[in-house]
């Protein structure tokens, strides 16, 4: 009997600790280039966000992360924008090089890995997202760089893909914008 009650108590006490360190279902689960994993809540994505899609060892992508990231602190100062960057499920060995990369240029942003394809699974489900763009299937990136804004009432307000010099001022206007209308 005794060890009954232990072996309840012991599940118990497992499924305690296992339902805090679960996500809520409408949260988002990430993973750094070191592996860890941080849950972008419902609340943080509830916010004006802007996306980067970007791919592992894609040169133009990093044009453009070196771009956003020269913006970045301008931008959420003055359009109170949240980032997120992101890249597709990827294979164990890309960690490594991934986690050089985010060193060597000191983002001002952290890059995340979409190992579940829980943030494209959210983002496939925003009013306004042009599904042949992007897609929850897993093909989305294949065409990258993306960049995505959405606005705080969850609609897609802005969604491109590539990259080319100027790009930054599309966005800042799309901001400008955004803001206006809040």
């Amino acid at each position: 009997m005794k060890k009954h009650i232990l072996l309840v108590t012991f599940i118990l006490l497992n499924i305690s600790l296992f339902s805090q360190i679960m996500k809520d279902v409408n949260d988002v689960l990430l993973i750094n280039p070191y592996n860890d994993t941080t849950i972008v809540s419902q609340s943080e994505l509830d916010l004006p966000t802007i996306f980067i899609v970007y791919g592992i060892g894609c040169g133009v992508c990093i044009k453009e992360l070196n771009t956003i990231a020269s913006k970045k602190a301008e931008w959420e100062q003055l359009y109170n924008v949240n980032f997120i960057v992101f890249c597709k499920k990827t294979k164990n060995r890309y960690y490594k090089q991934l986690a050089k990369m985010s060193e060597k240029k000191a983002y001002p942003f952290e890059l995340f890995i979409d190992m579940n394809s829980d943030l494209a699974e959210y983002l496939s489900k925003l009013k306004n997202i042009d599904s042949k763009q992007f897609s929850s299937i897993g093909n989305f990136h294949l065409i990258i760089p993306q960049t995505i804004i959405k606005n705080k009432d969850n609609e897609i307000i802005f969604q491109k893909q590539g990259y080319q010099v100027g790009d930054e001022d599309k966005i800042e206007e799309v901001l400008k914008q955004m803001t206006k209308n809040d």
